[in-house]
């Protein structure tokens, strides 16, 4: 397994060479991170958020109210690829454009806009027998000579930056761009643009973003009323699939084939709330219109 992953490397930088001699720069820039990230999988290096990629995702949020902003980074890439290692990582945040001269940017309540964390492993017994018996305490030996699975833990660091006044202008927008690079034992940049506003136009509203990246699609359904609202967001699920794992919801519908159609969420008053989709066609391009948004008149 090991030497064809080597020799899928060795035609893939072969394929660049040709690339970047026939399609200049900005497609052989394209695939070198092609080339890199197939490598780090190989590897079974993976270094993820939800929030920050590889393409710099963009994040707009006119609701901003000065809140600080989470965003989280993980050693997984789902359930079943999980990085056996720790990995360590580095996280810049900068505050671009005209707010650089009124704001600067914090990460994770501290003094500065670097933090250096660990994305520690570890591994733990899990029983997906259905025999009800707590495997929590098992060591690897017990774990497996009773036929359960010792496997990677998925971990996830919880992070938020914030931004702080240098004058006595009040801040209301900005943009900010946080970078996340992974420092052991691979280099993996991650990263994303903010733009956050403090709209009072959509005060009373709820309002949906929808987005396209490389790799998925977001959906940030945005809560301008002063109370908490309970919505149901259907789609067509033919065209876009829902990662469940990535929300918590109150409910949801399946299709006949069992992919999730509709959604009932709950968002928070001045509030909002990401979710994330995968097209079953990526060389098809959809909009808001692909969703149909149904405020409910209480909630489930």
């Amino acid at each position: 397994m090991i030497k064809v992953r080597k020799y899928l490397v060795y035609v893939v930088a072969i394929l660049f060479l040709i690339l970047i001699t026939t399609n200049g720069f900005t497609l052989a820039k394209y695939v070198t991170n092609s080339v890199w990230n197939y490598y780090l999988n190989s590897q079974d290096f993976y270094f993820t958020s939800p929030e920050l990629n590889a393409n710099k995702s963009s994040i707009v949020n006119n609701l901003w109210q000065g809140e600080p902003i989470n965003f989280k980074l993980q050693n997984s890439l789902n359930d079943e690829l999980v990085t056996e290692y720790d990995i360590t990582y580095q996280v810049t945040c900068t505050v671009l454009g005209d707010a650089s001269s009124i704001a600067t940017c914090k990460i994770n309540g501290t003094d500065s806009n670097v933090y250096n964390g660990t994305l520690s492993n570890f591994k733990e017994c899990v029983n997906d027998t259905g025999d009800g018996v707590d495997v929590s305490s098992y060591n690897k030996t017990d774990c497996e000579i009773n036929g359960y699975h010792w496997l990677n833990n998925q971990v996830t660091s919880n992070l938020y930056f914030e931004l702080e006044k240098t004058t006595d202008v009040d801040i209301e927008s900005a943009v900010v761009n946080i970078t996340a690079t992974s420092t052991s034992p691979f280099k993996k940049t991650l990263s994303a643009e903010y733009t956050l506003h403090k709209d009072q136009s959509l005060v009373g509203m709820i309002n949906k973003t929808y987005t396209e990246f490389t790799d998925y699609s977001s959906l940030v359904i945005s809560n301008s009323y002063d109370t908490d609202k309970c919505l149901s967001i259907k789609w067509d699920s033919s065209k876009l699939r829902y990662d469940l794992n990535e929300q918590e919801l109150m409910s949801f519908n399946t299709d006949t084939n069992g992919y999730i159609n509709e959604i009932v969420i709950k968002v928070q008053a001045k509030n909002s709330q990401r979710y994330i989709f995968y097209k079953t066609n990526l060389n098809e391009a959809y909009d808001n219109t692909i969703f149909a948004l149904t405020e409910l008149s209480k909630c489930p």
